[in-house]
């Protein structure tokens, strides 16, 4: 195995466990965490401790799969990377729904082919989680800076799931 996609807390483990320096890890070449922000400082140590390539991607079920991806040799310290081809983003007060400059932190909003069409058997769902031309509002709060990389540092709402369910806290 050469690349291995993680969670953060797999992340925290790799970087402090003591047990992980039982096993050889010599082949794996790279990490791509997704599913809640990785911070650049767990990000750095995973790197020292393993000597590999630590990244972020970010996508959600109605982005089919990812949105941001880091290229090889092109990522930043704690970002999600860049957008994939054929991609927009709106970063959005969540307040008054205007839009937002580079390095503000607001909603993320994105529209591309890869974006759910809505959701089965639920158009209020659907209505409240997309925008009339075609933006899905991801609940997720980030921002872009002016070299296009985008960071994704908190949720709106958190949300556990449960049994198949998302449940609010």
């Amino acid at each position: 195995i050469t690349k291995a996609h993680i969670v953060p807390p797999i992340a925290t483990f790799l970087a402090k466990h003591p047990i992980v320096d039982e096993y050889d890890l010599s082949a794996l070449r790279m990490l791509v965490s997704a599913a809640a922000p990785l911070g650049a400082g767990l990000q750095d140590a995973v790197h020292l401790r393993l000597g590999i390539q630590v990244k972020q991607c970010y996508g959600l079920t109605e982005l089919s799969p990812i949105v941001n991806y880091s290229k090889d040799g092109h990522s930043k310290p704690a970002s999600t990377g860049t957008l994939v081809p054929h991609t927009e983003l709106r970063v959005v007060c969540p307040s008054s729904g205007a839009d937002l400059p580079p390095d503000q932190v607001g909603e993320l909003w994105y529209r591309g082919p890869q974006v759910m069409l809505g959701y089965l058997d639920n158009d209020q769902a659907t209505e409240d989680t997309t925008t009339t031309c075609g933006f899905l509002k991801t609940g997720d709060l980030g921002y872009i800076d002016n070299d296009g990389h985008v960071f994704v540092v908190d949720r709106l709402k958190e949300l556990i799931k449960y049994k198949g369910h998302q449940v609010h806290t």
